[in-house]
């Protein structure tokens, strides 16, 4: 079964709050991200899973190149991936 848009957007958004967690990073973003993650799954509107996933890749992407290998190279390019399917 493919996987929707939608799907794909929940999913690389859930990994991305996760990964700002494990780091101890960019507390406002993961707030956010609970945030509409919280109201995607009631209204299935997926804008705001988009608006702030976009801050989350700027804020992992800044991180990686600090620190290359705290940030894997297949999470960065599902959550553009992801994004793109906007």
């Amino acid at each position: 079964m493919a996987t929707s848009a939608n799907e794909k957007i929940e999913m690389a958004c859930v990994e991305a709050r996760e990964k700002l967690a494990q780091l101890g990073i960019e507390e406002k973003i993961q707030a956010e991200l609970d945030w509409v993650l919280g109201s995607f799954r009631n209204d299935q509107n997926s804008s705001g899973l988009y608006e702030i996933g976009a801050k989350a890749l700027k804020a992992l992407v800044k991180y990686k190149k600090d620190k290359p290998k705290a940030i894997t190279k297949k999470m960065i390019d599902e959550l553009e991936k992801a994004l793109k399917t906007k």
